[in-house]
């Protein structure tokens, strides 16, 4: 018999005939492998081995990241200006728990409440920091400010009863 090489294999000429059974199915085999194997050559060849994402693929996660960013970035200019308004109500929650504590203050001296005007002169006016005072404090209410925001108050008097309220 005359063998042909081919890599790893030793292939039979298709020139010899085989007369028995037993030798043609060798050589269909080997034929058989000769064609698997070339054909596993040409496929690597013609389509290399597919890793990684397509350019399709990586657009759509970019335009996906583009519309989430939109909507975070609405959320949060929408969260900026309901935090300034938590603030101003937290800023005239601080004056009224002031104006109550320097009220009881005054109760408990000696000397006791003697007028609202003491009440409001003893009372620390600067909040912490963000708020500022556009007009007043005054007896009669001010303008309070938070950043870019800002509302008008209004103070009641304080009584012998009663401490001031900012509303």
């Amino acid at each position: 018999m005359t063998a042909v090489g081919f890599g790893e294999f030793q292939l039979f000429s298709p020139m010899i005939l085989h007369s028995t059974e037993q030798e043609t199915g060798w050589w269909n085999f080997f034929w058989h492998q000769r064609i698997r194997i070339n054909m596993n050559v040409k496929a690597n060849i013609i389509r290399p081995n597919r890793s990684g994402f397509t350019l399709i693929e990586i657009m759509v996660v970019l335009v996906i990241l583009g519309v989430l960013a939109s909507i975070a970035q609405s959320k949060l200019v929408d969260l900026g200006d309901s935090t300034e308004n938590r603030a101003i109500e937290v800023g005239i929650m601080e004056l009224n728990v002031r104006e109550k504590l320097t009220w009881t203050d005054s109760k408990l001296s000696s000397s006791g409440w003697t007028n609202d005007n003491a009440v409001f002169e003893a009372m620390e006016m600067n909040l912490s920091t963000g708020y500022s005072w556009i007009a007043g404090p005054a007896h009669s209410g001010g303008t309070l400010q938070f950043k870019s925001k800002s509302i008008v108050l209004t103070r009641d008097l304080s009584t012998n009863e009663s401490a001031g309220w900012w509303k």
